[in-house]
């Protein structure tokens, strides 16, 4: 009899285990793939406990049996998103275990958001683990997604260590992801460690990535140094760098940048790092832009430079800047800023456009202006561009060329 009851207590505390266990399940049961916590009702709690019970607090046994009783869950996402978060759980207890679990999920679709779960999880808990266990993976299209996510997670917090996993990758397109995405990382937060390492890369698109990441952070940062490691560059990757490093030192010191431009030899070198500082000097001091642009020899660059300057100009200071235009020199370099004030505010001031187009002497130039300011305002309305210019008060030659610029149709 004593034997019996024995049985009967021990079998009531093995279904009583079991229960309680898979009443945890229940109340862990998620609406949305991700979230690991639920806090329970008050009716749902257990009879034993007033505190919320989530998967958070499972041990290990209990994901065991939480595991086993899925196949009770009728609706298939609600099995999914109960999966993950088994796994999240596990995967912070025993991160090894709970990715090879996943590894041999049968289903590709749930295999692939259970690893991407536990995946989360070691990115941020344990990326050696995770990453070595990516490198004993076939290479499909599962690996490299996890490589994505690896390589773009650690270089975040171990830029260096991502570095060192990254290399040993097998050589395909997702290796290729991963050495861009932590390269960069790499030259944003130790600049003269990737800028030593640049030269013994070969040249490609990614190297010239690299540079111009390396360039413009330190550029910022260090100008000095920057410049003096653009000397041990070759001299394809030395223009890049150049233009990079005096757009970034623009942002802090545009007139020294300047400075260092004027200094280069002319060419493409020279044209290109000047470009990149009248692109950020312009944004932040338009008049001193313009000052500076107007020094270049006539060409593309100094149209484009002075086109910036006077843009930038005109929007927060008109009077200024076409006080300043009037009063330069009377020359081709006049003309050139006459032209670009011309065009700049063509569509919102025609009839002061039409004005200004008398201070021009360049008689190619004053065409275009004259073109520029019709082709705006017929975008308006035709009728009214062609009543807009037989009202002007101009010669009739312009009013006839005026006229001719006007769309028939």
């Amino acid at each position: 009899m004593k034997k019996h009851l024995l049985f009967l207590i021990a079998a009531l505390i093995i279904a009583y285990g079991a229960i309680s266990i898979w009443s945890r399940v229940k109340l862990g049961m998620l609406p949305h793939q991700g979230d690991s916590s639920v806090s329970s009702s008050s009716e749902e709690q257990e009879p034993d406990s007033s505190k919320n019970i989530s998967i958070s607090e499972f041990s290990f046994s209990e994901i065991q049996a939480a595991l086993a009783r899925l196949d009770h869950i009728p609706d298939s996402q609600r099995r999914t998103d109960m999966l993950c978060a088994l796994m999240r759980r596990w995967a912070e207890l025993d991160g090894s275990g709970a990715f090879d679990y996943a590894v041999l999920l049968n289903d590709a679709e749930t295999q692939k958001q259970v690893l991407m779960a536990v995946a989360e999880e070691l990115s941020r808990l344990n990326p050696r683990l995770l990453a070595e266990k990516i490198l004993v993976m076939p290479t499909n299209s599962l690996s490299g997604e996890l490589v994505h996510r690896l390589a773009v997670s650690w270089a975040q917090s171990d830029v260096r260590s991502a570095l060192v996993w990254a290399v040993r990758l097998p050589e395909n397109g997702d290796k290729e992801y991963a050495l861009i995405t932590i390269r960069s990382q790499w030259a944003e937060q130790y600049p003269e460690e990737a800028s030593k390492a640049i030269s013994l890369l070969s040249e490609s698109s990614p190297t010239a990535r690299l540079i111009s990441i390396t360039a413009s952070h330190w550029g910022e940062t260090d100008p000095a140094k920057a410049l003096a490691w653009i000397n041990t560059l070759s001299e394809n990757q030395r223009a890049l760098a150049v233009s990079e490093v005096v757009g970034s030192w623009a942002r802090r010191d545009p007139v020294s940048a300047g400075n260092y431009v004027a200094q280069l030899p002319s060419g493409e070198m020279q044209d290109e790092a000047a470009r990149a500082v009248l692109s950020t000097w312009a944004s932040k001091s338009p008049q001193e832009t313009a000052a500076w642009a107007v020094q270049f020899p006539a060409g593309d660059l100094q149209e484009q430079g002075i086109r910036l300057a006077v843009s930038a100009w005109n929007s927060v200071d008109s009077a200024g800047v076409q006080t300043w235009a009037s009063n330069l020199p009377v020359d081709q370099t006049r003309d050139t800023v006459m032209k670009s004030l011309v065009e700049t505010i063509a569509f919102s001031d025609p009839d002061k456009a039409i004005d200004m187009i008398s201070l021009i002497n360049d008689p190619g130039k004053q065409e275009q202006c004259e073109q520029a300011i019709v082709r705006y305002q017929s975008q308006i309305d035709l009728n009214t561009t062609q009543d807009w210019v037989a009202g002007l008060h101009v010669s009739n030659e312009m009013k006839a060329r005026l006229q001719s610029f006007i769309p028939t149709n």
